[in-house]
């Protein structure tokens, strides 16, 4: 019998290779692991509708964590399993705040990504430290609606707000008075980004909800990860594992340090943990 029920995965340097593709190595493990009853779980800072093509169409990837464990989806019946919105007045405390500062915005709302349409400029983007890849993301998915942070403190079904600043000093700031608040948590995926969720979310307080749902002890999760809103999810399952081109934090906290992404991470824990 297996010791271990479930793997929840993060996507981008931990699943993914560099090319954003789930590697052959790395499907046929994940067949296998849901062949012999464990559960495989896609889990990311990404909305539903960022999510890759290689994780929406492999038919053994079943739930997928989006926007920092905010929402859990059931990707047979398209139902949201968990949901942890942020509260209409709490998103409005993070809008009043992020309005003092020089940011570019975007917002995660009941799986869609939206994005200020008249800010959409490659100069405008590259002011803020916003990624060359990110950028085209927003480009092929995002949403363009008139202000997101307006949008997000009127809507009942916000999942996250991302945040880029063209200031690091500005930005440890605003997360500091964020923080003040008392009601959200704050992640980071990118330099001179911020991810802003309620503080009942976050991808390891995820794993309790996943963990009821599926019938299994949070012991029988294996969590693994590379970056910072990996943190929490590695520390709260009962074994957490950083790839070994984590940020260095990561690999001081983890459990145990496994292979990078380029080495087929589900491969080496089906081999190493599971069977």
């Amino acid at each position: 019998m297996n010791k271990y029920k479930v793997v929840v995965s993060d996507l981008d340097g931990t699943l993914l290779d560099n090319d954003k593709k789930i590697s052959k190595e790395n499907s046929l493990a994940i067949c296998e692991m849901t062949d012999m009853g464990v559960d495989f779980v896609a889990s990311s800072g990404r909305c539903l509708s960022e999510m890759p093509k290689e994780v929406m169409n492999n038919p053994h990837i079943r739930y997928v964590s989006c926007s920092d464990g905010a929402v859990i989806y059931d990707k047979t019946t398209g139902e949201a399993i968990v949901k942890n919105y942020l509260p209409r007045e709490v998103a409005k405390k993070c809008v009043d705040i992020l309005r003092d500062y020089e940011i570019l915005p975007m917002t995660h709302i009941n799986g869609g990504l939206y994005i200020d349409r008249d800010r959409f400029d490659h100069e405008i983007y590259a002011y803020n430290n916003v990624t060359a890849p990110f950028e085209r993301l927003m480009g092929e998915i995002g949403i363009r609606i008139r202000d997101c942070l307006t949008e997000t403190e009127k809507s009942d079904e916000s999942e996250l707000l991302c945040v880029f600043f063209h200031s690091q000093t500005e930005l440890e700031e605003c997360v500091e008075r964020l923080l003040q608040l008392g009601e959200v948590k704050i992640a980071s995926s990118e330099e001179y980004n911020i991810e802003i969720y309620h503080k009942n979310a976050g991808k390891g307080r995820a794993l309790y909800p996943l963990a009821e749902f599926l019938g299994c002890d949070i012991s029988e999760i294996i969590a693994v990860g590379d970056s910072k809103n990996d943190f929490e999810m590695v520390t709260e399952a009962g074994l957490g594992l950083a790839m070994s081109n984590s940020m260095p934090e990561l690999l001081e906290i983890a459990d145990k340090v496994i292979c990078s992404n380029l080495e087929h991470s589900a491969k080496f824990i089906l081999e190493n943990y599971i069977k």
